[in-house]
């Protein structure tokens, strides 16, 4: 899969087309997913609970307005 690409100030766009700030372990967590990795895999590459990888995903989705953790990756890219 394709990486999604690390903006220098870690922006990301919103619906609204407004620019968002992802934190480095939210783009880590939603790139996880962009490969196809469950939680738990994500989890263990980043030696951290797959209870706190969701969170990371959660609140990337609330920042970028996602419905679903798929449109966020979408939109992160």
């Amino acid at each position: 899969m394709e990486r999604i690409p690390k903006p220098k100030n870690a922006m990301a766009k919103a619906t609204s087309g407004h620019k968002i700030t992802l934190t480095p372990r939210e783009r880590d967590c939603l790139q996880g997913l962009a490969d196809g990795l469950s939680a738990k895999e994500i989890a263990l590459g980043h030696s951290i609970s797959p209870r706190t990888v969701e969170h990371h995903i959660a609140r990337a989705q609330a920042k970028m307005q996602a419905r679903t953790s798929a449109q966020a990756v979408a939109r992160a890219v």
